[in-house]
């Protein structure tokens, strides 16, 4: 049976069919905005007929989508009102009391998700031991639930204080609400977060609630849109853990999908790395909208208890906090910028140039696509350059304007600061490096890492293009460009596995880590999980975790453990971890365990899917072309060799400057870089030791 994955980005839709035989076929087209799940069931349609398969053939569609995170980021999701426990009614304003730019006057602090006028407060109480101080009063929950329907609320977030210990008064008026006002969407902080710290179970709680009419709206639409394609095979959706559940568990909580559309790159990642015996590596997946890296080490992916969006880098950071909405669910730990093919390129008053975070997106896009786009992006700065072909891209179904590029150039950027187009281009091209370079130290440096032990993986149709230039300014040992590089967060969708995260706080106010706690609860919290889960998913493998701190800290790590573990044993992972994040550790003293976690996997390894590996056509001799391109100041103009595909790299390696421009993706071979083959189609670029510079 074949299989179908979608990754839809802000400017393009990427769809890949893994046929009956193994093998791969790819599409790439742009995001249909008005309505995104037509470019999906157009191109998986076009790639069955293409390779012959009838609908009946397609086993499951596999889904990554940006929706929900561009309805925060948008303020396009849901009316929402909060109902919380009667003194809680500012903990959304109030937060953590951080501020990601300390000097910074002028900084906003991003308005609630749920306006003040919007909370409301229930005469309700629970003890931090789990008894009921006070009862919920049924009449004053459904009177409010008629001022909420009377304002034209749509859905509801409910969180109390002490609900992760009892959650007895949040179930009780999510019934009554769903008795009363059956239209309303109610999400309560029990079942989307069971952990203590009521700011962070209250903003998780606000965003699924305000992303959930949304999610439901586009999948149900998308899974219509497919059936009239006669496409009727289950739909799994990406999470931001980095597996699938089925579309309508990700309806019941969507908000563990947000960060539903960098996760399956990184998946995929990890696969080839470990495929060609590769341990630690630092993922770059460059877009039309954003920019995103990651880290693996060791072959194990880095998983992150809470992330934000809407932030300029949104990343989860012991130090930063506060530039946009908190999610604190189990997510691939990613830093994003927004920096991307799209991203548009502007002056401040000063006349300083910028670029980003608006982005043009597929409509109207880029200057140069001649979609209606008039302000410079640095998609159209490559193409001044030389990085991109005026020929097209995807196979020149997208043409481009080097004309209409050079043009809205010199008009917004050239002409106002007095250079040339090309220095102007330049100098587009390097700002979104910079900014792409906050994500990857954000990942690597801010964590203890040293950037120059690991390769780049660089994939997203614009990443190949920036990845010489980024791995240079680390001292990075060489970069790694995987085959379908372009639509390769469809391609990790295949690798990623059905599975769900839980997460529980041991109840007590201050738990401590001491010998047989792990061997107590962990079993204990097995076997709810398993009866909880019984009816959704087959449980054949698991991970336990732990969230520890030193008593009196105010920030945790996440440590793997297992419920044979000594107590040493934990103390010396968490000491270790503790020292690459902060440099120190603090010996003998006291350690808090503030939740348990749990990873549980169905049977099947996505990891050991059969994919055929990609070995190329007989690639035709290269022809000789060239184009004069510049590669920055250090370098100046050169000229290029063009080659269509990575197959006309030949046996030997291929020294830069070179520019392969293949289907789906184009990859710089910068002049000071060398580049060649791997038996499974991976394009390997090194840095040369030495190269003579303009």
């Amino acid at each position: 049976m074949a299989l179908a994955t979608a990754d839809i980005g802000g400017t393009f839709t990427d769809i890949v069919l893994l046929g009956r035989d193994g093998r791969l076929s790819i599409d790439k087209r742009l995001s249909t905005r008005d309505e995104y799940g037509r470019a999906v069931a157009e191109g998986i349609g076009h790639l069955l007929a293409r390779a012959d398969l009838p609908t009946r053939d397609l086993a499951e569609i596999r889904h990554g989508t940006t929706v929900a995170t561009n309805a925060i980021l948008e303020r396009q999701g849901a009316r929402t009102a909060l109902l919380t426990t009667a003194g809680f009614r500012d903990v959304l304003e109030i937060g953590r009391l951080r501020t990601p730019k300390l000097y910074d006057i002028n900084w906003t602090k991003p308005q609630p998700l749920v306006p003040r006028r919007h909370r409301f407060e229930l005469d309700e109480r629970i003890a931090a031991s789990g008894e009921v101080l006070k009862p919920v009063d049924r009449a004053e929950v459904v009177a409010l639930g008629q001022r909420l329907v009377d304002a034209g609320v749509e859905a509801v977030a409910v969180c109390f204080i002490n609900s992760y210990v009892n959650d007895a008064h949040e179930k009780a008026v999510e019934a009554i609400l769903n008795e009363a006002f059956p239209n309303l969407d109610v999400a309560i902080s029990s079942r989307v977060l069971r952990e203590m710290r009521e700011f962070e179970r209250t903003s998780t709680t606000v965003a699924d609630a305000y992303v959930k009419p949304v999610m439901r709206a586009y999948l149900l639409a998308l899974q219509d849109r497919l059936a009239r394609h006669e496409l009727r095979c289950p739909v799994y959706v990406m999470q931001s853990n980095g597996g699938v559940l089925d579309l309508n568990e990700t309806v019941r909580r969507p908000v563990y999908a947000i960060e539903s559309g960098p996760a399956a790159g990184i998946i995929g990642a990890r696969t080839l790395v470990t495929s060609i015996g590769i341990a630690d590596a630092i993922t770059f997946d460059m877009g039309g909208t954003t920019a995103k890296a990651s880290i693996i080490e060791g072959g194990r992916i880095d998983y992150s208890p809470e992330f934000e969006v809407g932030g300029e880098v949104s990343r989860n950071s012991r130090l930063i906090k506060g530039s946009g909405y908190l999610i604190r669910t189990p997510a691939i730990d990613v830093a994003e910028v927004g920096a991307g093919g799209g991203s548009i390129a502007w002056l401040d008053p000063a006349l300083g140039l910028k670029v980003g975070p608006r982005s043009a997106g597929s409509l109207p896009g880029p200057a140069c696509y001649g979609l209606g786009g008039e302000l410079p992006t640095v998609t159209d700065a490559n193409l001044v350059l030389g990085l991109l072909s005026p020929a097209g891209l995807a196979g020149g179904s997208v043409k481009l304007d080097l004309a209409a590029a050079r043009s809205t150039i010199e008009r917004h950027i050239a002409g106002p600061l007095g250079i040339s187009c090309e220095q102007a281009a330049q100098g587009i091209h390097d700002i979104a490096n910079a900014n792409m370079a906050r994500a990857i130290r954000a990942v690597s440096t801010e964590r203890g890492r040293d950037p120059r032990s690991f390769r780049l993986v660089a994939f997203g149709g614009n990443g190949p293009i920036h990845a010489g230039s980024l791995a240079r300014s680390f001292g990075m040992s060489g970069i790694i460009v995987p085959p379908n590089s372009g639509v390769f967060s469809a391609v990790g969708l295949l690798h990623a596995e059905k599975e769900q995260h839980f997460v529980y706080s041991i109840p007590g106010s201050r738990v401590l880590l001491q010998p047989g706690l792990l061997a107590r609860h962990i079993p204990e919290l097995r076997r709810q999980i398993l009866a909880e889960s019984a009816n959704r998913m087959r449980v054949a493998r698991e991970e336990w975790f732990a969230d520890l701190r030193y008593l009196g800290q105010g920030h945790d790590l996440r440590i793997a453990v297992g419920a044979d573990d000594s107590e040493s044993d934990v103390r010396a992972r968490f000491a270790a971890e503790h020292r690459l994040q902060y440099g120190h550790d603090l010996g003998e003293m006291a350690i808090e365990v503030i939740s348990l976690r749990a990873i549980m996997r169905e049977g099947e390894q996505g990891g050991e899917r059969t994919i055929a590996p990609d070995v190329g056509e007989e690639a035709p001799p290269p022809e000789g072309g060239a184009r004069r391109c510049f590669f920055g100041e250090a370098f100046g103009f050169r000229e290029a060799r063009i080659l269509a595909s990575r197959w006309q790299v030949g046996p030997l390696p291929l020294r830069g400057p070179a520019i392969i421009e293949e289907y789906d993706a184009t990859i710089v071979v910068p002049p000071d870089f060398e580049a060649s083959l791997d038996g499974q189609g991976n394009l390997h670029m090194t840095p040369l030791e030495s190269e003579g510079r303009s």
